[in-house]
């Protein structure tokens, strides 16, 4: 499959934002205290928020996603596809980016990984929208990036099997308008 990566976003988790709070109200308790521990301790606090976003954007920004599904799929069921993280720094999270959103996987490591996404109406599917989000190690910030998959060949999602019963079902009338001819 072929994947059209977008631009990756940084977001800010509520602990980064009480870490750059506390640090800013540490930085202007040492501009009147001149205390050069709350200048060290406004400092550390930066200099986490700094490392932990980039390593959040740096562990997103290098994988690649390789998908392998099926030629065909059933409107309403799940589709099962094989999923492949290529050149994987950190954990990341991998969801589906349609409604309702079905669950993340995560993914660890660069081993295939199955995973069933909810199917669309009935139709082709030509491309998948992947959402690949992955949070720095402190957990002050989270990165993610959406990926446009294109499968090889586009997948066709048609009905629902329709029973076929072989036995006649049984007469309504009886002895109503029945001719030899027409029994």
């Amino acid at each position: 499959a072929h994947e059209s990566p977008t631009r990756t976003f940084l977001r800010t988790r509520p602990g980064g934002v009480w870490v750059l709070i506390l640090g800013a109200l540490t930085l202007l308790f040492w501009l009147v205290s001149r205390a050069e521990a709350q200048a060290a301790l406004a400092m550390a606090g930066f200099a986490a928020l700094l490392v932990d976003s980039w390593a959040a954007r740096r562990s997103v920004s290098a994988v690649r996603l390789s998908l392998h599904g099926p030629t065909d799929a059933v409107a309403g069921e799940p589709v099962a596809w094989v999923l492949t993280a290529h050149h994987l720094r950190r954990p990341v999270a991998v969801t589906a980016a349609m409604r309702p959103q079905p669950r993340r996987v995560l993914i660890t490591s660069e081993r295939p990984v199955l995973v069933g996404l909810p199917s669309t109406s009935r139709g082709m599917i030509h491309r998948l929208l992947l959402d690949v989000t992955s949070t720095g190690p402190l957990g002050l910030f989270e990165a993610g990036r959406r990926c446009r998959i294109t499968p090889v060949a586009p997948v066709f999602v048609g009905p629902s099997a329709i029973r076929d019963d072989p036995e006649w079902p049984p007469l309504r009338a009886v002895g109503f308008g029945f001719t030899e001819t027409a029994p």
